[in-house]
């Protein structure tokens, strides 16, 4: 006998279950195979599979030991016999009385959780009061529900917790010390290579260039030289010049009057960024406060 389960907790375990082997197979599929198991479909292949997975993981032999439970409570019910018109009144009757499967499944898990709104209740109670079919499905899915409160909550065993704390430190610990490791070794490996290119490109230079490094050091010493040279011409240069035209009073006030020019602009836009930067931390204020 199949039938249809939350499998919040099946994927959980097959999700979280670990399988070096990739030998695990997905949620849907494993739903399958128990389905397939209780009314006894599986092909020899099948079923060695199947109880290999349980075999790997225990969490998955217990929910097929839940499953077995579950499926002996519902052997068990009386079988209720739709009355033998009902197709008829089912088909004549698709409307807004009578909810679809879905619509009514949808209810009873919103009932379960006490989600129903007033209208959804009063429709809810009316479906079950005009259809005895329905009103039974919701007693088995009440029954199930408490079968599922009922079950024990598994715990972790004490001191799991700062257990896998501890673990995570170590492993973090253990990271940052690879890391600077393999950054230390990666910097004294370049160092040690361009340590020795260097110092056998000098050699082979001395070597073997000797007239021809002579002659770079000698064109060297004559570039700093140059510079130098046409920097000291230059700065004489505009000695002589600032000299001859600071000489002059028109040329004093037209400096006095870019100061102060220069002066009133730079003020002017130190005041409008002070500005600035209070009405933007009154806006944060305000935004923080709201």
């Amino acid at each position: 006998m199949a039938f249809e389960l939350p499998q919040d907790e099946l994927h959980q375990s097959s999700n979280q279950s670990s399988n070096p082997e990739g030998d695990y197979p997905a949620s849907d599929d494993f739903f399958l195979l128990m389905s397939m198991a209780l009314d006894d479909m599986l092909s020899q292949e099948e079923s060695e599979r199947f109880h290999r997975y349980m075999e790997q993981d225990p969490s998955l032999a217990a929910e097929w030991q839940r499953w077995q439970v579950f499926d002996g409570d519902l052997q068990q019910e009386p079988l209720v016999e739709p009355p033998a018109d009902f197709l008829t009144k089912l088909n004549l009757r698709l409307d807004d009385e009578i909810p679809a499967a879905d619509e009514f499944f949808l209810w009873m898990s919103l009932a379960l959780d006490g989600q129903l709104s007033k209208e959804e209740e009063v429709r809810f109670h009316g479906a079950m009061e005009e259809d005895p079919i329905l009103a039974n499905e919701w007693q088995r899915w009440q029954s199930f529900d408490n079968h599922l409160s009922n079950q024990p909550s598994a715990m972790p065993a004490m001191g799991f917790v700062e257990r896998v704390n501890a673990s995570l430190t170590l492993e973090l610990r253990r990271r940052k010390l690879w890391l600077a490791a393999s950054v230390g070794i990666t910097v004294a490996t370049v160092w040690v290579v361009v340590a020795v290119a260097l110092f056998l490109v000098g050699s082979y230079m001395v070597t073997n260039q000797g007239i021809w490094l002579g002659d770079q050091v000698q064109n060297l010493a004559y570039l700093v030289s140059s510079v130098r040279e046409w920097f000291t011409t230059v700065g004489l240069a505009i000695g002589r010049s600032l000299n001859v035209t600071l000489s002059y009073p028109q040329m004093w006030g037209m400096v006095l009057g870019y100061v102060m020019i220069s002066g009133l602009i730079l003020a002017m836009w130190t005041r409008l960024l002070h500005r600035s930067v209070l009405k933007s931390s009154a806006l944060q204020g305000t935004v923080a406060a709201s």
